[in-house]
């Protein structure tokens, strides 16, 4: 796991921790305030940050599908509750994040808290697509390098004879 999603996971972590007062949410205790700091840490970082289920499952050392099971009852389970605790994490969070935004900051522009989440889901949604760009080149790469396996003095010939009429062919 990359150092940046690990430390903004860890302010997460971090902040519910604060706000719940406890020690650590991921231990294995089963009481009701425990639940709900889990399920509201994975709430936020899956819907608010838009990390995978799987990155959020090997930060809190679970299974991927304990995530899944919380992300999906967090509404109907502890709704009162849940509900409080959420907004007073939120207030948490984003005090956190003006106080950080309110450090001199030569030559960058303050933004607010979602217009800044807005940018890294889109960010990671640009990364993703040239992700894919790469891997398509990649193929494209191994394609020549067999073109390249043809020895120098036979290319030409394999260019004249082979490939110029499959091309003609197949146009």
């Amino acid at each position: 796991m990359s150092e940046p999603v690990h430390r903004e996971l860890l302010e997460l972590k971090q902040s519910i921790e604060a706000v719940t007062k406890i020690t650590n949410i991921f231990s294995d205790v089963r009481r009701v305030n425990y639940i709900i700091a889990r399920a509201i840490f994975y709430d936020i970082a899956f819907n608010k940050f838009g990390w995978s289920v799987l990155s959020i499952a090997q930060f809190a050392n679970k299974n991927h599908a304990t995530v899944m099971h919380a992300l999906k009852n967090i509404d109907s389970t502890y709704a009162k509750e849940r509900a409080l605790m959420y907004n007073k994490i939120k207030i948490d969070l984003e005090n956190y994040y003006i106080n950080l935004l309110n450090k001199p900051l030569q030559g960058y522009e303050v933004i607010s808290l979602d217009k800044s989440l807005l940018k890294i889901a889109e960010l990671r949604q640009e990364l993703a697509y040239e992700k894919l760009k790469i891997d398509e080149y990649k193929k494209q790469l191994d394609n020549f390098s067999l073109f390249l396996e043809i020895p120098k003095d036979k290319q030409n010939e394999f260019i004249e004879t082979r490939l110029k009429p499959y091309l003609k062919m197949n146009v």
